[in-house]
Parts: structure tokens; C-alpha cells; sequence
């Protein structure tokens, strides 16, 4: 499978890495200072191991999808992709589904834009709603970006397979002035939106991906 496509199915089953890693601790710390860093030895001969590393914080993803016409034979692909994404979640961590396409967005129904808890029923109440979708319209995310924002979660994912409007990456500066939402855009097939989605993504310490039809085929048949 190509390196590329390997890097997107990352992207979509949402990594556990953080964005911020602790800070670095003062060699004379207390904490430091309480807590072997490497296996030791005490002089009664008892081998005392280092901690395990703390988990990582509870995610809070928004997934904002592309639900118009020209997406309509990827659209198989991408609700595999993303009940798997979904179900690779904690229960600690919380997300949100919204399509979009030219007519009102179609939302995961939690109330009022609310995060769900990634527990089993939730999950389950997700792959429902993700089976019932199907693609119409034309690309226009404005409002599914907007409640995906106030949502308040710490990364979105946009899934398109065209370009926008110039003003949706105006859109997104204004809602995430102090860059603390990462926003990763993935563009399928039509690499026409590459430019907007590629700027999309740096300006919000995100990613940018592009899947390619053969990628798609060759997943298709997995």
C-alpha cells in the first residue's frame, strides 16, 4: 500500500499523539527526583521498574464530510473509514459527525452540536447515522465548519473532494484565532481544492493529505 495512502488512514482513525508534549522537567525536580527514569536497583537487591508513562488526554475530534454528488463513489469507502476511525476512540475521548453539501448539514443527533462520549452505545448510535447518509448536492461547508467550532473540540478533520470558496479559509482563521483547534484537511480524488485545503491545514497546525482514485480502488477491494 502506498506511503501516502497509509499516512491518510492515520490521519482518519484520529492518532493518539498530542499536540503539546509536558513540559520537560528541571534535573532537580521533585518529580524527577521521585521517579526512576531507567530500571534501578536498590541496595536490598530490589529492582524497582519506572513508571508507566501517563495516558494520553482525552481527543475531542469533530469530523466535517463532504456528503455532495461527485462524492457518491467514494462514499462506501468513507463510511468504512470513518466507523473505523470512530471506533478506534476511547471512552475518555468525545467526537462529533457533521456532512455537509449544499442544503442544511446532516449532524449527528446529540443536541444543539453537543459532543458525544466515544462509549460503545454512542458509537453504535454513530454507525446508524453514518449508514443512513448518501451523497447529494453541492460542496458548500460553511455551516458544518462553523458548528464543528462550536463543538469546542481540539482537532477537525474536513473530507472533500473539491475546492471551496476562498472565504472558507478566512472563515476558519476567524474561528480559531489563537490556532488551539488542529484542522486537517484530506481531498479525494480531485486535487482541484489542493491549494485552498493545503492552506487550510497550515494555517492551523494541521495536514493536509490527497487520496488519488487508484488509492481508493485498491482500499475498495481490501
Amino acid at each position: 500500500m502506498r506511503t501516502g495512502l497509509m499516512l491518510v488512514i492515520i490521519m482518519l482513525l484520529a492518532d493518539c499523539t498530542t499536540r503539546n508534549p509536558p513540559p520537560a522537567e528541571t534535573p532537580g525536580s521533585a518529580m524527577s527526583a521521585a521517579q526512576p527514569s531507567e530500571t534501578e536497583t536498590t541496595s536490598e537487591g530490589v529492582i524497582i521498574d519506572p513508571p508507566p508513562p501517563p495516558p494520553p488526554p482525552p481527543k475531542k475530534v469533530v469530523y466535517v464530510i463532504d456528503l455532495s454528488a461527485s462524492m457518491s463513489d467514494t462514499v462506501p469507502y468513507l463510511k468504512h473509514e470513518l466507523k473505523r476511525s470512530i471506533r478506534s476512540l476511547r471512552p475518555s475521548d468525545s467526537f462529533w459527525v457533521t456532512f455537509f453539501s449544499s442544503g442544511p448539514t446532516l449532524d449527528l443527533p446529540t443536541g444543539k452540536h453537543k459532543m458525544l462520549p466515544a462509549t460503545v452505545p454512542n458509537k453504535e448510535k454513530a454507525y446508524d447515522f453514518i449508514d443512513s447518509i448518501v451523497a447529494s448536492g453541492q460542496a458548500d461547508p460553511a455551516e458544518a465548519i462553523k458548528k464543528a467550532f462550536d463543538c469546542q473540540p481540539d482537532r477537525i478533520y474536513i473530507v472533500t473532494d473539491g475546492d471551496f470558496e476562498p472565504g472558507i479559509a478566512d472563515l476558519i482563521v476567524k474561528l480559531n484565532p489563537k490556532k488551539e483547534v488542529m484542522v486537517n484537511t484530506i481531498s479525494f480524488i480531485h486535487s482541484k481544492g489542493e491549494p485552498l485545503l493545503r492552506k487550510i491545514a497550515e494555517e492551523n497546525e494541521g495536514t493536509y493529505h490527497f487520496v488519488n482514485e487508484e488509492d481508493v480502488k485498491m482500499l475498495m477491494t481490501k
